[in-house]
């Protein structure tokens, strides 16, 4: 029999989806009053290119970026914190128009968790009608992809941020 251990606190980060700027720039401003200092902002690209799922229910072209939470948390938190994000989210809608889309996940030195409230095959239940998904994982020194992970996750470019935040997570975990 294992000995059950406390969890190792992981990285929050979240990938925001959103067409108009300066309402990103808010949503950020509401993730560090929730969640505390950002420690990684990516570059902006456009998701639109990787994919167009969301151009009709966002009204356009989709742009993407990566960010991370400098704080370290616990990962039995993630359901929480993907409630929240969708509240977060709804202040934002009008008009049954999402004009942000946050999705909130964690990195450790091994993979990358998204939450989601779809249930498929793939996902497990965490709580509260929420599910989470390996998305990537970490392995011969770099993301190794799945059969579900999505078309902008594949991307050279997408990886490279995610391992920037990895690289914060794995200094953090070493000075903790």
């Amino acid at each position: 029999m294992g000995n059950i251990t406390p969890f190792a606190p992981e990285k929050l980060m979240m990938g925001l989806l959103f067409r108009d700027k300066e309402q990103a720039e808010d949503a950020k401003k509401t993730i560090v009053q929730t969640w505390g200092e950002l420690d990684f902002v990516s570059d902006t690209y456009t998701f639109s290119d990787h994919s167009p799922y969301y151009d009709k229910e966002m009204g356009g072209t989709v742009f993407r970026q990566f960010i991370s939470v400098e704080r370290l948390i616990d990962p039995q938190a993630l359901a929480e914190i993907k409630i929240k994000t969708n509240a977060i989210e709804a202040t934002f809608m009008h008009a049954g128009y999402r004009p942000i889309n946050l999705d909130p996940g964690l990195i450790n030195t091994g993979r990358l968790i998204l939450a989601t409230t779809k249930s498929v095959a793939h996902r497990f239940a965490l709580q509260s009608g929420i599910y989470g998904e390996l998305t990537l994982f970490y392995s011969q020194k770099r993301w190794q992809i799945l059969p579900w992970t999505y078309p902008d996750f594949r991307d050279a470019t997408t990886q490279a941020d995610l391992s920037q935040i990895r690289k914060l997570y794995r200094k953090q975990i070493r000075e903790h």
